[in-house]
This record gives C-alpha cells, structure tokens and sequence, in this order.
C-alpha cells in the first residue's frame, strides 16, 4: 500500500523493503482518466517538446559562444553575467511548457546572506527539473557535474557555462579539495550540489555524502517539493520517455521552493564532518516533513542489477526485487560463527542463507562490518565507489582512530603514514579490494575483531 502526496492511497501486493522504496513510485499509475486525457493533449505535448528543443538548442549556441576560449580561468563578470541573462529566461520558458506555471519561491533573501558567507548551496534531489529550478532562482552558479558530460554534445555546452566540477565514477578525483578549494575563491559563484547524489520519489532523504560538507563553510538548504495528485515529476526507475510524456500532457504541475537560512556549523560539527552531514538532513528532513531513508547508491544499484523497475503505465513491477545488499552478507558471516543455541531470531534467519554471498571477511562481527562499510562510504566523497590515495589516507586515519575508541591497539599517525607509504599513487580500490588490503596492512583491526567474537560469544 502506498500513499500518493495529493492524499490518494494506492492498493499494491508488492512486499517491498523499505531500503528500495525510494526508487519504486506505484502510485501515479496510468487509469482511464490519466490514458483519456494523454490522448487527448497529445496535439499540446508535440508543441511544448518542439518549443523546449528549440530554446534548448538556442540556448546551448548561446552559452558556448559565451565560453568559447574561456579556458579554465573564472569567467570574467560579463561573460558570466551574460550566460546569466540567457539561462534564467531559458529556464522559466521550460519551466512553462511542462507546465510549471506557478512556482513558488520563498527564502530568497537568505540567497545573499548565503554569498556573504561563501556558503554550500544544498538540496534534496528529485528530478532533472531541478536544475531548471535551481538556474532560475539562482542564476549563476558552480554545479557538480558527471565527467561523461563533458563531451556530450549540446549538454556539454550548457555544462561549461556553469563552470562545474568534473566527478569522474571511474577514478577518485580528489572531489573535496575541488569542493573546498571552489568554496573559498570568491572569484566562483556559489557551489551547488544534491549530497544524496541520485534522485528519488520524494517522500524520503537518501542518505547523504560528504562532499558539501568537507571544507567546514556554512551550508544554504533549498528544498524542492513537487505537489502532485495524478503525477509524480520525480524521476525514479520507470520508463523515461514515456515519464517525460505524461509530464508534457499535465495542463499544470505544481512545485515550491524553499531556502532556509544558511546553516553555520558549531565547533562539534567542524570537528566531525559526519555530525555536520547528519545534522543538515535532520534538519532539512524536518522542515520538509519527510523520513531519512536508509538509502543510497548501493540499493539504486541493486535495482538496477535485477532488472526491478516500474513499467510504464506504472501498474505493478517488472523483474524481481533484490535482496538487500551489504549489511545482510555481514550477517551470515557473523551467523555461521555463532553456535545454535545461542542466536538469536535474526542471526537464524542470516544463517539459513549461502555463506558464499557474503563480502564481509572472516571474523568481523556485523557491528565492525557495518563501521567499515560507514567509514568507507564516508570517504569516498565523489560517489565513485572506489577510493583514491588521497581520500584512503584521510579513511585510514579515521579508521585507526575508531576502532582505537573500541579498544584496538593505538596505532600512532607516523606508523600509519608509513604503511600508507607502500601504496601506489594511482589506486582506485573498490570496497572489497579496500578490506583485502586493509587486513594485510593492518592486522590488528581482524586481530580486535576475531577477539572480540571470542569474548561477546
């Protein structure tokens, strides 16, 4: 059962785990009013695709005339603010042929206040009219963008006029010292960027990367809220083409826009960007009146993997759902060590299944497992999966010094530094290739972890 935002509730049979909800909208599916009416404004929907194309088009020849030569350098304040006066235009005429015919700003003046302070610009991230949204509002500005961009045809224009920061997937970029270093060059505009990193329906926050957070500035929260009775704008895993044309044959779609005062973390919170990055989705969670999913690039994956996605008229699924990944295989693990009588309901349940699917090495117990994958995640600030050099030498810090906390023997900054020092320059280590090593490296980690199986059970 599902409960559309409007206050309409869908009836399914589907028995999906909470951890892959996000991604899955069942409840705008295709009914007789919904067909009737995309027949019927088909004619209306040809127009708006052809009009949208057109300024697309016109926009992108404007914008990489605007950059042509511009180099690397900060763009000068006329080039920029000529790049501004045709994005913000191009942006409110889409806007109005999907149907965005009233979009309600409010906060706008905290925009400034944001600029005094060199701030983060944040927001939740649902669709890909939210860039749309963000250009009108915010004009000028630094997004984060996806190395594959770079060279796409038309996109890649549009892209270098926003003066982005490449992240590449493939290899660790070293995203947080461009992050920093762009926060605090005052010749940049405002940095700009989703710390969920991957869209969902909305009604949730995925769980958040550190990448906004890294270099300690204040952070501005937008907040996208999409109101919507028979369709959902959010772009989830359904068909794409046929979700564009549903949103081209909607008469009117509704959204808000909401910026908060910026947020100025505390002394606690510049000490650990962790407890900085939790206490802004808290918080931005709260004032959109939403949960926090327990949710991410992991789950989208796994997703994907299956084949599990809504079909277009959005009735029911195709392919199968998953199991969920990573924090069940450390369960097994933790299960086939653990004599019978002594699990508990759960670990029961972990041991019945195949010990061969599980990633999490011998002896951790699903408390470290879990710490290591957190760790991990945390690090891996550009959302590649993968670390470089860079970002395993602030991980391994990190991971010496909490599991110091839970009474491993101290391993001393220097000492570290020198096991660091084998490592080759141009790593890109997934997760498992990440413990593989770690466990030779630094064997006291497995050595604490085996003793303490030993001793809890």
């Amino acid at each position: 059962m599902g409960k559309a935002r409007g206050g309409k509730t869908m009836e399914h049979d589907f028995n999906i785990p909470q951890p892959f909800e996000p991604f899955l909208e069942l409840n705008n599916p295709m009914g007789c009013c919904e067909w009737f009416k995309l027949c019927l404004f088909f004619p209306i929907a040809v127009v708006r695709f052809t009009i949208i194309v057109v300024v697309l088009l016109l926009w992108a020849v404007l914008v990489g005339l605007a950059t042509c030569c511009a180099g690397d350098k900060p763009f000068t304040r006329g080039r920029r603010q000529f790049i501004t006066c045709v994005s913000v235009p191009t942006a409110c005429i889409v806007l109005l042929c999907l149907g965005f015919f009233c979009t309600r700003y409010r906060g706008t003046l905290h925009i400034m206040e944001a600029k005094e302070l060199r701030a983060v610009v944040i927001h939740n991230y649902q669709s890909w009219v939210d860039i749309l949204l963000l250009v009108y509002c915010f004009g000028s500005c630094v997004f984060v963008c996806k190395d594959f961009v770079r060279t796409t045809p038309l996109l890649g224009c549009v892209a270098r006029a926003f003066e982005p920061i490449w992240v590449s997937r493939d290899k660790g970029t070293g995203l947080s010292a461009q992050i920093r270093e762009r926060v605090l060059r005052d010749d940049f505009p405002l940095v700009l960027m989703s710390p969920e990193g991957l869209t969902s329906k909305g009604d949730t926050l995925l769980k958040f990367k550190r990448g906004a957070f890294v270099s300690g500035q204040p952070v501005l929260p937008v907040l996208i809220k999409y109101d919507w009775e028979a369709f959902n704008p959010a772009w989830t895993l359904t068909s794409k083409g046929f979700h564009l044309l549903r949103m081209l044959t909607q008469l009117y779609n509704s959204v808000s826009v909401q910026i908060r005062p910026p947020h100025i973390p505390n002394d606690a919170e510049l000490s650990d960007v962790q407890l900085y990055c939790d206490r802004v989705r808290k918080l931005m969670a709260t004032h959109m009146a939403v949960e926090m999913a327990d949710a991410g690039f992991p789950e989208c994956r796994a997703l994907l993997k299956a084949g599990c996605c809504v079909p277009f008229h959005g009735h029911g699924l195709t392919g199968s759902i998953p199991e969920l990944p990573a924090a069940d295989g450390a369960m097994v693990a933790v299960a086939h060590t653990v004599p019978e009588e002594l699990q508990s309901e759960e670990l029961q349940e972990a041991a019945s299944l195949d010990e061969r699917q599980t990633i999490a090495p011998d002896g951790f117990t699903a408390e470290h497992f879990d710490e290591l994958q957190k760790l991990f995640d945390r690090y891996d600030v550009n959302c590649s999966n993968t670390i470089s050099q860079e970002e395993l030498s602030q991980l391994m810090l990190n991971t010496c010094y909490v599991f110091g906390k839970k009474g491993m023997k101290h391993i001393p900054i220097h000492e570290v530094d020198e096991r660091l020092a084998s490592v080759a320059s141009d790593i890109d280590w997934n997760y498992q290739e990440w413990l593989g090593w770690l466990q030779e490296a630094f064997p006291e980690i497995q050595t604490f972890s085996r003793s303490v199986v030993a001793a809890e059970f």
